[in-house]
């Protein structure tokens, strides 16, 4: 099995999040944390960093 790594950017920033709230929904819905959950974060995309 071969696992590729690409760095993420804008262009898949909305679908990397979407994946995130599916991916800790049920623990979302479970704790109701909605402080540190990721599943609750939004998106945000830092210009110019490394």
């Amino acid at each position: 099995m071969k696992i590729k790594l690409d760095k993420a950017d804008e262009s898949n920033a909305k679908e990397i999040h979407e994946m995130q709230m599916v991916s800790f929904k049920p623990l979302f819905e479970k704790y109701q944390g909605y402080e540190i959950n990721h599943g609750n974060e939004k998106i945000m995309i830092e210009v110019g960093v490394p």
